[in-house]
């Protein structure tokens, strides 16, 4: 006997994401973790606002985001489905100044030189060290677990 049951994962004809895929279940209100595609900047937790043709099918469904907390930068912006998230992924590390005393997250990078990178293109002053640290504390008093810390590498610029 042949078995013509077709497997969950198979993606539907009215789309290209698998129909257990929990973008499909996506909607408006739903808070969701937005993947930066250019350099991480702007990654972070967003409310989705809109989803064009009302629900999320294809990878590049376009849908209009909000941060959380909401920012006075940019009202909203344009996310495509496939650069979601359900959460924060794990190895996704924040990357904060230390020539700042670390006051402010400025973006999320996996690597070393994703952090570097990063730094380079957001920071006041070129930064040269990238180092991974534990226990950041933030001006807020909120502590990060792991974060990566830009510093120019010259102690007299990167004192708190």
């Amino acid at each position: 006997m042949v078995n013509i049951a077709q497997p969950a994962s198979q993606p539907d004809v009215r789309g290209d994401l698998p129909l257990d895929s929990w973008l499909r279940g996506v909607h408006p209100g739903q808070q969701v973790w937005w993947n930066d595609p250019s350099i991480g900047l702007w990654s972070g937790h967003y409310i989705v606002d809109e989803i064009q043709g009302n629900a999320v099918t294809r990878q590049n469904t376009p849908l209009i985001l909000r941060e959380v907390p909401e920012s006075s930068v940019r009202a909203s912006i344009e996310a495509r489905a496939a650069e979601l998230s359900p959460t924060k992924p794990e190895d996704l590390l924040p990357v904060v100044d230390r020539y700042e005393g670390a006051s402010t997250i400025r973006g999320y990078a996996t690597t070393k030189q994703q952090a570097l990178y990063l730094g380079n293109a957001v920071l006041d002053h070129m930064v040269i060290v990238v180092d991974l640290a534990e226990n950041v504390t933030m001006h807020d008093g909120t502590v990060l677990e792991k974060a990566w810390v830009a510093s120019t590498g010259m102690a007299e610029f990167d004192q708190d």
